[in-house]
């Protein structure tokens, strides 16, 4: 059963180009920046997101525990450039690079796992903890912890991707849920990177273990992700 939070239910987030930023241009027109003429029309993901995944590829590339066939495997060749140019956390870059250099990283670091993946997201949203964005999230919280996981996550949802209809919603009892519409752009394995994500955000506003698990509906354009404490 819903329950209605003065707080936080009913809060939903279309997210779309800044007013005044032309759609058809992500990132500043210098051909010299990778991410120059990159469509902000067409599915996007953040910096924030993409740099850490090609910068650690670039890595593993240059010091031979990535090789040329491993990029042959995974990469189309015009992937190549966002590994051999400096990427910005501030740029915009098209989501179906981001899963081929994600998946890239995931098949020489591990096994290709759903579990490898949602371990990524766990690890991603503790960099983004170093930035101080969840310096709130205290003993303070404990009680509050699933109406203060859906304030981060709905405003971070904003900034990390260009499509999607993000919703909150709270829970009878101890948890939530959190609603994902028009996410048909959205791979399996941001998917399983974003329910690790959710799932460090949780924990860290919970003080404790919070299990998330996610469904996805047949057309792939309805992604929802459950929160509950543990233990």
């Amino acid at each position: 059963m819903l329950r209605q939070s003065p707080l936080v239910i009913g809060w939903s987030r279309r997210l779309r180009a800044p007013t005044g930023i032309n759609p058809a241009r992500s990132n500043a027109d210098d051909s010299s920046n990778p991410g120059a003429f990159v469509r902000r029309d067409n599915p996007c993901i953040k910096g924030t997101i993409f740099k850490p995944v090609a910068s650690e590829i670039a890595v593993m590339l240059a010091d031979g525990r990535i090789d040329r066939d491993d990029l042959r495997a995974h990469l189309k060749p015009d992937d190549e450039i966002f590994l051999k140019r400096e990427t910005a956390i501030s740029n915009w870059y098209p989501i179906d690079i981001y899963e081929r250099l994600a998946r890239l990283l995931a098949a020489v670091q591990g096994d290709g796992s759903a579990e490898f993946s949602i371990e990524a997201g766990r690890r991603s949203a503790e960099r983004v903890g170093e930035l101080g964005i969840y310096s709130q999230l205290d003993e303070r919280t404990r009680e509050t912890w699933a109406d203060e996981t859906g304030r981060i996550l709905i405003t971070l949802a904003g900034s990390f991707f260009n499509f999607g209809h993000w919703e909150w919603l709270g829970l009878e009892g101890d948890g939530f849920e959190v609603e994902v519409t028009e996410a048909a752009p959205m791979p399996e394995i941001v998917v399983h990177g974003t329910q690790g994500f959710i799932e460090y955000l949780a924990c860290r506003a919970a003080g404790g273990a919070v299990a998330v698990t996610h469904q996805r509906s047949p057309d792939g354009d309805r992604i929802r992700f459950r929160a509950h404490r543990v233990g």
